[in-house]
């Protein structure tokens, strides 16, 4: 006779995800983020390109999105560098 390795959950199911109001919510303001973070750089690219050169305006962007690539880079290491949290 075998017995299971890890921790067994006892108990009731989690919600469905349609019914768990946490996960609409979650992913309602994830939606609301990543739009305006989409406005905003069609935004200044939009402005750049009117005030400024064309190539001067693809400078603009990528020095926009340099600290995302920064963060996810370093935010990569940190995250492969520690183990989680047992719960």
């Amino acid at each position: 006779m075998t017995t299971p390795a890890g921790p067994q959950l006892i108990g009731t199911e989690p919600p469905a995800v349609r019914r768990d109001r946490m996960v609409q919510a979650y992913v309602l303001a994830a939606l609301v983020s990543a739009t305006g973070d989409t406005v905003f750089t069609i935004g200044l690219a939009w402005t750049a390109v009117h005030l400024l050169a064309p190539a001067t305006a693809g400078l603009v962007l990528g020095i926009e999105m340099l600290p995302q690539a920064l963060c996810t880079l370093l935010g990569g290491v940190i995250a492969d560098r520690f183990d989680t949290p047992a719960g």
